[in-house]
């Protein structure tokens, strides 16, 4: 299954905004290492709903090296604030230093360690999560995510819609279907999911 054709994706994704030199280098450290970021359509994507979901505090379950915090940087307020979470501590100090060198570290928060431990342990509600860890964490991650939500915060899921690829396992299919299965049917979300890269979910949180 493909999700979108080739050329339309690479049309897209040559006529997203400009990157600054700091966030290029980050894609360009991704392409190099077949890191697997959100991407430019993505990334302008999750920037625009900081804006539409007037969002001041934002988690992230799964930050790699930062790339997504700076789209979502982007279009945060000055008290804003974002959340990172990475196993890797040498992607802390990678996002760290290009944070400081974008000027966006008062706005960034990176905690090295397992990022669902890290969100059940905050004593905020969050306007937006981000959830891009381990896909066969995402059935566990749900009730997690939906406790430190704010009512009418948004929950984002990245590669909701993954399909094989090289370097995925088949056998997360069964924890994606569990995972879509339980949004779709929940009473306390209302998802939509679009078919952007390998799919996006978003769940707006109604009770």
């Amino acid at each position: 299954m493909q999700i979108s054709h080739n050329e339309v994706e690479n049309y897209l994704e040559s006529i997203q905004p400009k990157l600054s030199e700091t966030h290029q280098r980050l894609e360009n450290f991704a392409l190099k290492t077949d890191f697997p970021v959100v991407g430019k359509v993505v990334g302008n994507f999750l920037s625009q709903l900081v804006l539409l979901t007037n969002s001041k505090l934002i988690f992230e379950v799964g930050s790699g090296f930062g790339y997504s915090a700076f789209w979502f940087a982007r279009n945060l307020p000055e008290n804003g604030k974002i959340i990172c979470t990475d196993l890797n501590p040498k992607y802390k100090e990678m996002a760290t230093e290009s944070f400081l060198e974008e000027g966006i570290s008062e706005k960034i928060e990176f905690c090295v360690g397992n990022g669902l431990t890290i969100l059940e342990e905050q004593t905020e509600k969050f306007d937006l999560i981000l959830l891009d860890c381990d896909k066969y964490l995402y059935p566990k991650a749900l009730p997690i995510a939906k406790e430190k939500l704010k009512l009418g915060g948004l929950l984002v899921t990245d590669n909701i819609l993954r399909v094989k690829k090289k370097k995925v396992p088949q056998k997360i299919n069964p924890y994606l279907e569990t995972y879509r299965k339980m949004l779709l049917e929940s009473e306390e979300f209302h998802t939509t999911i679009l078919p952007l890269k390998d799919g996006i979910g978003l769940s707006y949180k109604i009770k």
